[in-house]
């Protein structure tokens, strides 16, 4: 098991990021974000489900595969508000389309829809995080 302090939900507190099965491609990550009222640690459960995360300016996105030998996959653009997460956009191939959503006001738009693209591991982990840069400076998404 690893674990981590850092302060996820940007509230100047460190939170707790537990990441088990180092071995697995995807760990297993769990977060529990620190209550200064309370001073206490809470789980926020979402986070186990969303698989892989990573940093993005002050927010994250997840990737997570869903089969068709790796074709089929899904990666979310959130932040976390205390103990929260805000989705804010999507992406993803289910195997023959792409799509684009984003949240705008109170709903999901698509704003994007296409054959799913062929690439590498590698390839598709820079195009998503592309994409998402993309996306974060067109729509202000912050």
């Amino acid at each position: 098991m690893e674990v981590y302090l850092e302060d996820m939900n940007r509230d100047n507190h460190p939170d707790v990021l537990l990441l088990d099965d180092p071995p697995h491609r995807y760990k297993s990550r769990n977060l529990f974000v620190f209550n200064p009222e309370s001073v206490s640690l809470i789980s926020v459960p979402e986070f186990a489900q969303l698989g892989a995360t990573y940093t993005i300016g002050n927010l994250f996105y997840s990737y997570i595969t869903c089969g068709c030998a790796d074709e089929c996959w899904e990666s979310i653009l959130f932040r976390i508000d205390s103990t929260k997460i805000v989705n804010l956009a999507r992406q993803g191939c289910d195997c023959y389309n792409f799509t684009v959503s984003v949240l705008l006001g109170q709903e999901n738009k698509i704003v994007e829809i296409k054959k799913c693209p062929s690439f590498g591991f590698n390839a598709k982990h820079q195009s998503i995080e592309s994409k998402w840069k993309g996306i974060i400076s067109s729509y202000k998404i912050n």
